[in-house]
């Protein structure tokens, strides 16, 4: 029994459909900040026709979507022009039926020393927000971050994290959290889960670079009822390590549904370099692994 859907994230491989479409901050106007956003919104449905097409579940929507929202040169007369958008665009992308989630950059730091790095994170976490709102994306789009800062002090940072998502309560409306490749376990993302609610996002690959003793049982249950998002990818061997490969290795696939065979449903975002071409490359090993 296949328990999970699966997608891919903000483009196809060559590029040429993007959510992520940006411009230079020196060339921001209102006629060139539309003009690219708009680009973002007809290559978003493009993408959610393909990934409809390759029997998708999940699609991330890029953090770029909508370029320098949250840059002080974005002119507050803008936002209206970009909300009515974003709201006129939400029928149409509900008709393909499948989830968006959205994923903000390593920049996104809660736990950080400066007060500008957290207020700026905030920012940037609000904005995702607003952008799956006014698309009428439901309670399953969430907005997924790492714990961040900690090499210096883990424990220390950790709990720093906690303290800011118990005070910025609003947070936990859509907001996740993944463990990473290297400090912070998923172990330690279920602690953070009991003491503020937040589901965690299980990244295998991750896994693989930082393991924990864990139970993924208890990751299905942080999500509370919602649908949970694991993610799949392996190492480039080229590359530094964490470094995503171009496709899922066999290996990796074998390893991931050892672990994920007994659970509920959940969605699983494939984060390998070749997007679409890499659900296509997943499809068939993964229909060889599940008859092996």
């Amino acid at each position: 029994m296949i328990n999970f859907g699966f997608g891919f994230f903000c483009s196809t491989a060559d590029n040429s459909l993007s959510t992520n479409h940006r411009i230079s901050l020196k060339n921001l106007s209102e006629k060139n900040l539309l003009s690219t956003f708009e680009k973002n919104c007809q290559d978003l449905l493009a993408l959610l026709k393909l990934s409809h097409q390759l029997g998708c579940s999940i699609f991330r929507l890029g953090s770029q979507f909508v370029p320098f929202l949250t840059h002080p040169d974005f002119k507050p007369a803008w936002w209206q022009t970009i909300k009515k958008r974003l709201m006129a665009l939400s029928p149409e992308v509900k008709k393909f039926g499948l989830r968006l989630t959205m994923h903000p950059s390593q920049f996104v730091v809660l736990n950080s020393d400066s007060r500008e790095v957290i207020d700026r994170s905030l920012a940037e976490i609000d904005y995702h927000f607003f952008v799956l709102d006014h698309l009428g994306v439901d309670e399953n789009g969430v907005v997924i971050i790492h714990i961040g800062k900690g090499k210096e002090d883990k424990k220390t940072y950790l709990k720093k994290f906690i303290k800011k998502v118990k005070e910025e309560k609003w947070l936990r409306r859509r907001l996740v959290i993944e463990n990473d490749d290297s400090l912070y376990t998923v172990a330690d993302a279920l602690f953070v889960f009991e003491e503020t609610g937040l589901p965690v996002v299980f990244d295998y690959f991750h896994h693989k670079l930082n393991p924990s003793a864990i139970d993924l049982k208890k990751v299905i249950i942080s999500w509370q009822g919602r649908t949970p998002e694991f993610h799949l990818s392996s190492q480039n061997p080229q590359g530094k390590r964490g470094e995503h490969s171009d496709f899922v290795v066999t290996e990796d696939i074998d390893g991931f549904l050892q672990m994920t065979g007994s659970l509920p449903y959940f969605d699983l975002i494939i984060e390998a370099k070749k997007k679409e071409l890499a659900i296509i490359d997943f499809k068939k090993r993964f229909s060889q692994s599940f008859k092996n």
